[in-house]
């Protein structure tokens, strides 16, 4: 994870900024202290928490893609259980994902009821799943549920799926044979469930609140002690997006958690910026006032049915929409008011990618197909080349999680250099110079590396961002467009472990709600000098890729199929929801002919991403991309951009 740190300290200071008044419980849910409720973020937010209990500590990261649906990962630490991995180096750690999904809005009658799965595709040591309901009445607010697995102690009924099946008898309490699977087999499964329930009045901004605790670590975690039957806590708002929650048990135990969360789908871009001056001349006037808003004026034309064209390029938007806006805007300023009609064309790599046609006096949006002929060339922009750009800034880098600790980081001052020879043509590189680390700590090596190591070498590589310049990119890049397909070629160190060439094409219409491609890749294993020497391996990777947009869902899909750079062969299934600003909440997982047991610990390469439009505030953007665990198998080349991503600003 590489994050710089101006954008992450503007994350801590969105993410302490608006009090959400549903915080969560101990195991990554919206609830109180261990149990949940039928409670959810609002949609688009983004929560982290904060865990210490007398025998084992969690920090959870809870994301609200929709309205319906909250979903989590976490790490654990169990101090009291061997962490036999590591040498005796740390104690046991436990990382996984949860996920509840609302199965009914309340209403003047009817509770609010939702369905969780705990630690569903991890080592199962928390697996847990639950159906619950919440009723608001007043300042109080009341929840009731029915719990399987983790949720399984005190209040105990028969489980009522075993009336359905014989199948939920039991429940396989061998974490060690399903680490990394979803087990389907153990949902609502073992011999009894529990009833559990919670009341939570609020007093002014803070909250107090009793539970029942149906927690049970038997079998699972048994170094952990049965915890009390009963908490009583309060829920202290600290500030504006910091609640501190402290919890006391019937058995003299205390429960500490600290939450913030900040919901990112309400970044909204900066005001139209007036410029400092104005020349009252309109073309300059224009040229100006997009300027000063991160906009770049490429041509005026005016058609055969006498609209005006502006065409123009900007990176600073993440919406096009927004973009467009900005334009009608700074023609208003600019007093060209002489066109019923606006066309304004965005372009990228000096192609044409998007078109769209405004009403001047409403600035509504012009439905109907726009066909037409220029009639009058006004003004073009007229470029210098080569042209470039420099930016030198700190970043964190770090590996969380590792067998030796859990936490390795450095302090970090990249170097991004691009020149550009044309529209089309650029080169890209990055060099980082490590101020300070922690990473000559890492030592032992990965358990396994089938079918080829490719990226489970990642801590030679960090070791090597020592006191002298790591050239980390150095790429040559050339992008072009012929109507509906795209092309893109690249040739150098494309990245910190690979460098070699290759290309990409896509094939994008408007039109549909769908685009398909592919990329292929030759290339070889770079050395840990970071230099331009490489390693006794090469490979030609390259994937088949289908992209699919429900509008329903604002959900983006993508499925590829193809060779990978360890050489094995699959699946990769990508789901992304993506908000109007850009803010990005992902999953991905790959099933390729690497089998499960050859994986290893996890079985199978997936994860979750985030991605943060920082870029409201400038022209940048941030997030993470988090895996369980850096295997080999299922492994893509982490290219600088890839040619969907350089267009979905447009396609939004």
């Amino acid at each position: 994870m590489n994050i710089p740190v101006k954008n992450f300290f503007i994350l801590l200071l969105l993410i302490s900024h608006i009090l959400q008044s549903n915080s969560p419980n101990s195991l990554g849910s919206i609830g109180i202290n261990f149990t949940p409720t039928a409670r959810f973020l609002d949609e688009g937010s983004l929560s982290f928490n904060l865990s210490r209990h007398d025998t084992f500590s969690r920090g959870d990261l809870i994301a609200q893609p929709y309205d319906w649906l909250e979903f989590s990962i976490f790490y654990a630490d169990i101090p009291n259980r061997p962490y036999y991995a590591s040498l005796g180096a740390q104690s046991y750690k436990d990382k996984g994902f949860n996920m509840k999904v609302l199965l009914l809005k309340e209403n003047t009658f009817i509770p609010q009821l939702a369905l969780g799965l705990g630690d569903f595709a991890g080592t199962g040591l928390f697996s847990s799943e639950y159906i619950v309901g919440s009723k608001k009445i007043g300042n109080l607010d009341l929840s009731l549920g029915v719990g399987w697995g983790l949720y399984s102690n005190q209040f105990t009924i028969k489980n009522p799926f075993r009336y359905l099946s014989n199948r939920f008898d039991e429940r396989n309490y061998d974490y060690l044979s399903t680490v990394g699977k979803f087990d389907g087999a153990d949902l609502f499964s073992g011999s009894k469930a529990s009833v559990f329930g919670s009341v939570k009045y609020q007093v002014g901004d803070d909250y107090i609140f009793i539970e029942s605790n149906p927690t049970n670590f038997t079998d699972k975690l048994e170094s952990v002690k049965q915890s009390s039957n009963l908490f009583l806590g309060y829920e202290k708002k600290i500030t504006d997006g910091l609640v501190l929650k402290l919890s006391a048990g019937d058995k003299k135990e205390l429960n500490l958690n600290l939450s913030s969360n900040f919901n990112y789908s309400t970044i909204k871009p900066r005001d139209f910026n007036k410029p400092k001056e104005k020349y009252e001349k309109p073309t300059i006037d224009l040229i100006s006032a997009l300027q000063s808003n991160g906009i770049a004026l490429k041509n005026i034309k005016i058609d055969d049915k006498n609209r005006l064209m502006i065409g123009v390029r900007q990176n600073s938007s993440q919406n096009r929409a927004y973009s467009n806006k900005t334009v009608m805007q700074a023609l208003n300023y600019s007093e060209i008011d002489a066109f019923n009609e606006i066309v304004v064309t965005q372009y990228q790599f000096g192609e044409e990618i998007s078109k769209d046609a405004y009403n001047y006096e409403t600035g509504n949006p012009v439905s109907y197909p726009i066909e037409s002929t220029v009639s009058r060339e006004i003004y073009e922009l007229s470029e210098d080349f080569p042209r470039s750009l420099f930016l030198l800034s700190p970043s964190l880098r770090t590996m969380i999680a590792s067998r030796e600790g859990f936490l390795y980081y450095g302090l970090m001052i990249e170097a991004n250099y691009d020149v550009y020879f044309s529209e089309k043509f650029y080169v890209t590189s990055k060099t980082t110079y490590s101020l300070s680390d922690n990473f000559d700590g890492l030592y032992l090596g990965p358990v396994t590396t089938f079918p080829a190591q490719v990226r489970s070498d990642i801590k030679d590589y960090l070791k090597n961002l020592g006191d002298k310049p790591s050239i980390e990119r150095l790429e040559f890049n050339y992008l072009d467009k012929i109507d509906n397909h795209y092309f893109s070629l690249k040739g150098g160190l494309l990245e910190t472990m690979f460098s070699g060439i290759g290309m990409e094409y896509l094939n994008y219409d408007r039109n549909n709600n769908y685009a398909f491609g592919l990329d292929i890749f030759s290339v070889k294993k770079r050395d840990y000098t970071y230099d331009f020497s490489t390693l006794d391996y090469e490979v030609i990777t390259g994937h088949i890729n289908f992209f699919h947009y429900l509008h329903a869902l604002n959900l983006t899909s993508q499925i590829s199929y193809g060779k990978y750079l360890a050489g094995d062969k699959g699946f990769t299934f990508d789901f992304s929801r993506r908000f109007e600003n850009g803010t990005t909440f992902g999953a991905f997982f790959s099933l390729t002919d690497v089998s499960f047991d050859e994986f290893g610990e996890g079985s199978f390469d997936k994860g979750v991403y985030v991605k943060i439009p920082i870029g409201a505030f400038g022209n940048n953007s941030s997030g993470f991309k988090w895996r369980p665990l850096t295997k080999d198998p299922a492994q893509k080349l982490n290219l600088s951009t890839r040619i969907f991503d350089n267009i979905n600003r447009y396609i939004y």
